[in-house]
């Protein structure tokens, strides 16, 4: 014992062994892993921190390049509980000629959700039930688009009751339009006419003219714009008439802004 503690590298030894028998903390770990999108959105209490952004990346659920191992019902049932939920707990942010960022968000997931791909495939029976059930409102009204973008030829009449109804959301109104353009009912062809011939709802623009260079104020009509894409899916598959074709040309959807006409 006295020739250990008298022997500098026998003491280091010792020290140093005793200190590789010590437990050791547990390492770091990286970083955690990214959460997972809840199934039933329903079931959040309070409404869940977000981050200033345009759309709500639960939203992207119901695709089917993001859950191709998920039923139809379930895509369905996703999609119509995001619905509810962006209308209980709206996105923040400032408001615009259109509405606020809350529609923008709407918009985006039908934009999204309601391509043809991801449409076809949601269950159809989900959706119509849900528009059956559903309280009157915006959650209902967007399921009823993403239901008629979804191929239910019932919601003709519901769809253009919505797209003529100048209170509701322009962004909103114009996917109602496209809903009825994927339809391809020949009665809703001269409302779509009507609509991207006439349709006031705008939204303010600005950018550099082609040809000048020159920086200039815009105004750009979303519905007008959707109109327009349905009426050339009509045109597409030779469902327009000869009289509504001769006037495509005529349709304006961007230009100056209206105080400026």
């Amino acid at each position: 014992m006295r020739q250990l503690c008298s022997d500098p590298v026998a003491r280091f030894m010792a020290v140093l062994a005793v200190l590789l028998l010590l437990p050791t903390a547990p390492r770091a770990q990286g970083k955690p892993a990214p959460k997972t999108v809840p199934e039933e959105l329903g079931l959040f209490p309070t409404p869940p921190k977000r981050e200033p952004r345009h759309f709500n990346p639960d939203w992207l659920a119901p695709a089917t390049a993001f859950n191709k191992h998920r039923t139809p019902v379930q895509r369905a049932q996703t999609a119509i509980d995001c619905i509810v939920y962006e209308v209980r707990y709206p996105s923040e942010g400032k408001g615009s000629r259109l509405g606020t960022r809350h529609h923008r968000t709407l918009a985006w997931m039908l934009q999204y959700v309601g391509a043809e791909e991801n449409a076809r495939a949601l269950d159809l029976a989900t959706l119509r039930r849900a528009v059956a059930t559903l309280p009157a409102g915006e959650a209902r009204d967007v399921v009823l688009i993403l239901c008629g973008l979804a191929g239910a030829d019932e919601m003709r009449g519901p769809l253009s009751a919505y797209l003529t109804d100048l209170s509701r959301p322009g962004l909103l109104r114009g996917h109602a339009a496209e809903a009825l353009g994927r339809l391809q009912s020949p009665q809703s062809i001269d409302l779509l006419l009507k609509v991207a011939l006439e349709d006031p709802a705008w939204e303010g623009t600005s950018g550099y003219e082609p040809t000048t260079r020159d920086y200039v104020k815009k105004a750009s009509y979303p519905v007008r714009y959707y109109a327009l894409q349905a009426l050339r899916a009509y045109e597409r598959d030779n469902l327009l008439p000869e009289r509504v074709t001769a006037r495509l040309g005529e349709i304006r959807p961007s230009g100056p802004r209206p105080a400026e006409e």
